[in-house]
């Protein structure tokens, strides 16, 4: 975090990292900070514990998975976004198909966009 703090423009948070984020996120100084989560969205009438197997199954490695309807997904990267994250990299459950995409970007992004760090 020294060569964060002294170097960077942005810091990518990894997934597996987000549990220290109130820890880490100070030592970042000015650079902002992203965080890389993989999500499972859960719509219309898709199984959560479907979605929630085929997240684990495709990222469950890489720690920090967010899985659930737009109202749960929103509350997770919004206190993210409270803690000073200025962005996401979202790896979606299904590779990112249309539909999931346009249904992510009209459900929670325009919830977490408006929140304000504390």
């Amino acid at each position: 975090m020294p060569l964060v703090r002294e170097h960077a423009d942005w810091w990518n948070c990894p997934s597996y990292g987000v549990a220290r984020l109130a820890e880490l996120r100070p030592l970042a100084g000015d650079a902002r900070v992203s965080v890389q989560h993989p999500v499972g969205l859960v719509t219309g009438d898709a199984d959560r514990d479907t979605v929630e197997a085929q997240t684990r199954r495709r990222f469950g490695s890489w720690g920090g998975a967010l899985v659930g309807d737009a109202a749960a997904l929103a509350d997770a990267l919004s206190a993210e976004a409270a803690l000073g994250v200025d962005g996401f990299v979202v790896q979606l459950s299904d590779f990112g198909t249309p539909a999931t995409i346009e249904a992510f970007m009209a459900t929670v992004a325009p919830a977490v966009a408006g929140v304000t760090p504390r």
